[in-house]
């Protein structure tokens, strides 16, 4: 028997049947089921203008001698 034929056999279960399955081998194959990791907050950029982004660089990174 292979994976397909279990597969197969398995999506013809009732819910209440799957669902005894599904503990069954989770507890056999001792999976750990974690919950999902947080998602990462976006880096905030801090609030300045267009204009005053652009003095900024030109500032500090074009005009560095």
């Amino acid at each position: 028997m292979n994976a397909q034929v279990v597969y197969n056999l398995v999506k013809t279960l009732p819910k209440e049947e799957f669902e005894k399955l599904y503990h069954m081998m989770k507890n056999e194959f001792n999976v750990q089921t974690s919950a999902r990791e947080p998602k990462r907050s976006k880096k905030h950029f801090p609030d300045i203008t267009v204009r005053e982004m652009e003095i900024y660089l030109i500032e500090n990174h074009f005009n560095k001698k």
